[in-house]
């Protein structure tokens, strides 16, 4: 043990303390020799306590202290590897490697891994929309089976490795390996932010060079994948470009014999965005053909040009509407199914047991409590609030058997009763078999919806204008608030979770279902859990161009539920395609529908025919529930048109096709540019270390270096300060007071 001096205050000379003492002692000295002579032994007493109280104190103002021996080494400290493997890290411009095998070998080579696991508590995650832990392995494997992300989202990564780590494990650190190219080019800021308030230094490391290629990049999506004889449709086509900001071209559209074309000029924008016209007036499975031509110079062409498949139907849709507490959110989504000039609207409104409003959209004024043929009449019935004050239990009856015969119902503020009523209870009885949901007791508020897997390869979210669906949903207001769900049925979808934020812009806990959609007998239900959509129609300027999702939203869930469950006319079976178009990458769903068993004979068998001619036979598995369904999910593999052939011999049709696209537009192999100036920004203002690519070497050395720098040198404790010790002086001074006192020197 090292015994040191720090004199209090701080900046004071010990000799100003030595001497304060002295004349403390000196001046105790006069005051107890004056008086001295009437009692001689006790004023010595006194005199001996005063001096031994001004030595103590002395001797404290000097700050003893004692400086602790070196302990054990430091604990490891979290080190979190976070490797980018999205398709821009396939670019061979690192020593004739690509990025990601350079990163493979130079950065995580196994025995660096093993010294720099002695040193730090070190995990390994790969990212491309997020991040995920990444087994050791899969450094070895080919680039080509690794690094296939079509989008780079570095700074939400970040963000979001940084918010898993521990808040009680100082020191802990990332280390990124990346090109730095964002592909929602999100400014570093919000990463920075959350580093420096967590104390965790990003180093960075840039791979590849800034050089910029030369291309265009075509990418058409249908907005409506259904529509109507004579309807006006819309194909909303996006054509990317880099390295070409001043170039001119032409956009082509073919539909059978017929070639328009358009012409195109950037400008110096990213991307250019053409609205398409369409119409047909003849019912059917429509393919338009669109292309781009090609601009000098340009590297890639495969990407200049799509096909799009649109279904055309002759059937109108009707829709019933019934509430009996109406809010923002009635008002709101009664306006937009308005707005949908194939829409036949009634809306019936409960205000009172004796007030009653209806309000008929295009078609006969109908009541649903004085017709005789009650739902069957209604492709699609919404449900508001309040029913309890609406329907009778025989009207709850025919509901649930509208569904189980093919009848669609959307339950559009969560649920749609109050079950503590005596009616509502009897409701429940009749309609908890068609509800997606069981329900908790409690409400959440500020909910936040974003997308899960089903939801994304179902095509009334694939068809938001066009709009990348997660992106939009996780702009877009959500839920004011929502009851608690208590479990998702067996049967059941969920479309949308609704997710509370944390101030850091991370999520705090785990999502409820927020949209889910449940088949019951040959109909389906869908469930919308809280309320507060409406505010997809009022959007704030920033916002602007998700102007009309609100509408395509209900629009688009109309067209699904309707036009993309019908048996042809005649048809015992029915093959049905989540999605006419879908990205490389996403699953395609198919279902297919059977009005009776298969009396005799084999099964449906189910292939596809992939655009090189490739067959690949799709296995079909048998869903439970009251309806003959059978499903298959496929993955392509791809790009370009496809087509599904549904073999039932023991049926009608005997065979039936379906026609779909694959498309991809790949903006990583699009923008393969390496951006140091944001990797730089990152780790500089984190408090990290930029590396360039070739000083893997001294990864060691530096990360051990700025380690030793960030550790704390250890401080000296005073000896002193200790409670016992402050008790103690009082004490002995108060006792000197007590008998100065009773001895009359006071």
């Amino acid at each position: 043990m090292t015994w040191l001096w720090q004199p209090a205050p701080p900046g004071v000379p010990p000799q100003y303390v030595w001497l304060g003492a002295l004349m403390a002692v000196a001046a105790a000295m006069f005051a107890y020799v004056r008086k001295m002579r009437p009692q001689p032994i006790v004023n010595a007493m006194l005199l001996s306590m005063r001096l031994a109280t001004i030595a103590v104190v002395a001797v404290i103002l000097m700050g003893p202290s004692k400086q602790a021996p070196a302990g054990p080494a430091q604990a490891r400290q979290p080190l979190v590897m976070l490797l980018d493997i999205s398709a821009s890290m396939l670019t061979e411009d690192c020593n004739g490697m690509s990025r990601f095998r350079y990163a493979a070998d130079q950065w995580l080579a196994a025995d660096r891994l093993d010294r720099l696991a002695q040193q730090f508590e070190l995990s390994l995650r790969s990212f491309h929309d997020e991040p995920r832990a990444m087994p050791i392995s899969q450094l070895r494997q080919s680039a080509d089976e690794i690094a296939i992300g079509g989008v780079s989202h570095v700074v939400d990564s970040v963000v979001e490795t940084i918010s898993q780590l521990p808040a009680d494990r100082p020191g802990a650190a990332v280390l990124l390996l990346s090109d730095g190219r964002d592909t929602a080019d999100r400014p570093v800021q919000p990463a920075v932010m959350l580093a420096q308030s967590r104390g965790i230094p990003v180093h960075t490391v840039c791979l590849g060079r800034s050089a910029v290629q030369r291309d265009l990049a075509l990418l058409a999506i249908p907005m409506q994948a259904y529509l109507l004889i004579g309807e006006s449709g819309r194909i909303e086509v996006k054509v990317y470009q880099v390295g070409l900001d001043e170039a001119a071209t032409t956009l082509h559209l073919r539909a059978g014999d017929r070639h328009t074309t358009y012409p195109i000029r950037f400008d110096g924008q990213r991307v250019a965005t053409v609205i398409l016209p369409v119409e047909q007036h003849e019912p059917g499975l429509y393919e338009y053909k669109v292309s781009v031509d090609t601009v000098d110079g340009e590297d890639e062409i495969a990407n200049n040009a799509q096909s799009v498949f649109v279904q055309v139907t002759k059937k109108r849709i009707r829709v019933l509407t019934l509430e009996a507490d109406p809010n923002w959110d009635s008002k709101f989504f009664a306006q937009a199914l308005r707005r949908d000039e194939r829409v036949e609207l009634t809306q019936i409104t409960r205000f009172s047991p004796t007030k009653e409003e209806i309000i008929q959209t295009r078609g006969k004024l109908r009541s649903v409590q004085q017709e005789q043929n009650g739902y069957s009449q209604y492709d699609v019935v919404v449900l508001g609030r309040g029913l309890d004050r609406v329907l009778t239990r025989d009207k709850a009856r025919q509901l649930r058997e509208y569904v189980e015969s093919g009848g669609h119902v959307v339950m559009a503020r969560g649920r749609a009763f109050d079950e503590q009523s005596l009616v509502g209870a009897r409701l429940a009885e009749e309609l908890d078999v068609i509800e997606p949901v069981t329900w908790a007791a409690g409400v959440l508020e500020d909910r936040t919806l974003l997308i899960t897997p089903a939801g994304r390869s179902s095509p009334w979210f694939a068809l938001l204008g066009g709009l990348d669906t997660a992106e939009a949903l996780g702009r877009l207001p959500g839920f004011m608030s929502m009851r608690r769900v208590g479990r998702v049925k067996p049967a059941a979808h969920v479309l949308a979770r609704a997710w509370s934020v944390a101030e850091n812009g991370g999520l705090n806990d785990v999502g409820q279902p927020g949209i889910v959609w449940m088949t019951y007998g040959r109909g389906n239900v869908v469930t919308i859990l809280g309320d507060g959509l409406w505010q997809w129609g009022m959007l704030p300027p920033a916002l602007i161009e998700l102007d009309g999702v609100y509408d395509a939203f209900w629009s688009n869930l109309m067209r699904w539920l309707v036009l993309g469950g019908d048996f042809d006319p005649g048809a015992e079976v029915a093959l049905k395609v989540s999605r006419s178009s879908v990205p490389l990458g996403d699953d395609l769903v198919f279902d297919v529908l059977a009005r009776s068993p298969v009396a005799s004979g084999p099964d449906p068998k189910l292939h596809v025919i992939d655009p090189t001619g490739k067959r690949c036979d799709q296995l079909l598995l048998p869903l439970p529930g009251r309806g003959i369904h059978w499903r298959a999910r496929f993955e392509p593999e791809t790009v370009g048109v496809h087509l599904a052939v549904l073999d039932t011999p023991a049926m009608t049709p005997s065979r039936l096709e379906r026609k779909f696209n694959v498309y991809a537009v790949n903006l990583e192999r699009l923008a393969t540019s390496a951006n140091p100036v944001a990797m730089r920004m990152l780790s500089e203002q984190t408090g990290g270390m930029h590396l360039h690519a070739d000083q893997s070497d001294q990864l060691l050395e530096r990360l051990a270096t700025q380690r030793a720098a960030a550790a704390a040198p250890p401080r000296p404790k005073f000896i002193w300060d200790r409670p016992w010790l402050l008790y103690v002086l009082l004490g002995w001074a108060g006792l000197e007071w007590i008998a100065r006192r009773r001895i009359g020197l006071l």
